[in-house]
């Protein structure tokens, strides 16, 4: 029984960290619908960030949306 709960929280740790990485498959869309009902959502703002360098596109807008996450307050989210 032990050992059934233990792969329980196993698989459970999986899921979460599997749902807490979802967002680096957001789209453009996905980010700006995000982004208009929260707009300090960091992951949503880093997203659309990395979106626009592999487009090589709005890198002006890139790199402004980078640096503001860089001075938020908020917790570092990329980190593990």
């Amino acid at each position: 029984m032990h050992e059934e709960s233990e792969n329980d929280d196993k698989i459970k740790n999986e899921i979460k960290k599997a749902e807490d990485m979802l967002w680096m498959q957001w789209t453009e869309i996905e980010c700006e619908t995000i982004l208009e009902k929260d707009c300090l959502d960091n992951r949503a703002r880093f997203r659309l960030a990395q979106i626009w360098i592999e487009n090589e596109e709005s890198m002006d807008d890139a790199i402004k949306l980078l640096e503001s996450i860089q001075k938020s307050n908020e917790p570092n989210f990329m980190e593990a």
